[in-house]
Parts: C-alpha cells; sequence; structure tokens
C-alpha cells in the first residue's frame, strides 16, 4: 500500500473549501476531470477525456463517499485501472488559515506502475494539481 500525505494552506474558510469538494455537479474547476456522473447519492464517476490525438480511450474512476463531515472532512473510495483505495481531506484552521491535508491510502495496480514511476511523485502530483485547482476556483469566487 501507498501512503502519501500532504498539507497545505489555503486562505479560504474551510466552509468555502468544503463547499467545492463536495459539490459533484459542478467540476468545471477541475483541470483534470470533463464529467462527474452522479451514481446515487454516495456513488459518481469522474470522467477524464482521452487523448484524440494518441487514441487514448476516456480514463473513469468510481468514487464512493465513505464520510462528509461539514465544514471538517470528506473521505472517499477510489477505483480506477491504475489504483484503489482511500483518499482523506480534512480541513482545520490554524493561524487564521486553513490547512487542507489530503492522504491517499491506495493500492497501485502492479501492471500500471510505470504510471508512477518515482512511486509517492504521482500521487504528489495529483494531489498538488487538485489543489492548485481548487485555490483558482476559490479566488475566482
Amino acid at each position: 500500500m501507498l501512503v502519501v500525505e500532504q498539507t497545505y494552506k489555503i486562505e479560504s474558510s474551510p466552509e468555502e473549501i468544503y463547499k467545492v469538494i463536495t459539490d459533484i455537479k459542478d467540476c468545471s474547476w477541475r483541470s483534470d476531470i470533463n464529467k462527474i456522473k452522479r451514481i446515487d447519492s454516495k456513488h459518481f464517476l469522474e470522467i477524464e477525456c482521452g487523448d484524440k490525438k494518441r487514441k487514448s480511450p476516456d480514463f473513469l474512476t468510481f468514487i464512493t463517499v465513505l464520510r462528509k463531515t461539514k465544514n471538517k472532512a470528506y473521505d472517499i473510495y477510489i477505483v480506477n485501472n491504475v489504483m484503489e483505495g482511500n483518499v482523506y481531506v480534512s480541513l482545520q484552521v490554524v493561524d487564521n488559515k486553513t490547512e487542507l491535508i489530503i492522504k491517499h491510502e491506495v493500492n497501485i495496480d502492479s501492471r500500471r506502475k510505470w504510471f508512477f514511476t518515482i512511486s509517492k511523485s504521482g500521487i504528489k502530483s495529483i494531489q498538488n494539481r487538485y489543489v492548485s485547482d481548487l485555490k483558482k476556483r476559490l479566488t475566482n469566487e
């Protein structure tokens, strides 16, 4: 199992952050996701469109919401063709800024290890991109 945890400081309230990250109707702020399909109140599918030039297919991630604690935590279980496991997001105020902690506890498909050539760097890259997108969204509101 691969465990990667990073902490980010964001100058928005936990309420603002929680509202954005738990809204599955709006994925416009995500640079990696083109569409989200809601299955039911606890399940949805993130769809990242494939590369048309390379004729690669869409990349799908099935998500199950495990826990939502308003303005404090959002925990999900993810499954795709590269990894499977838990993603924990927690929010807390420290020194008038919100600390956003993202922790992945995932198993990488042994046939796809090339995707994460330097094990933790692949997950860190995903986390960094997510937070960068989130910060852009929060500053545009």
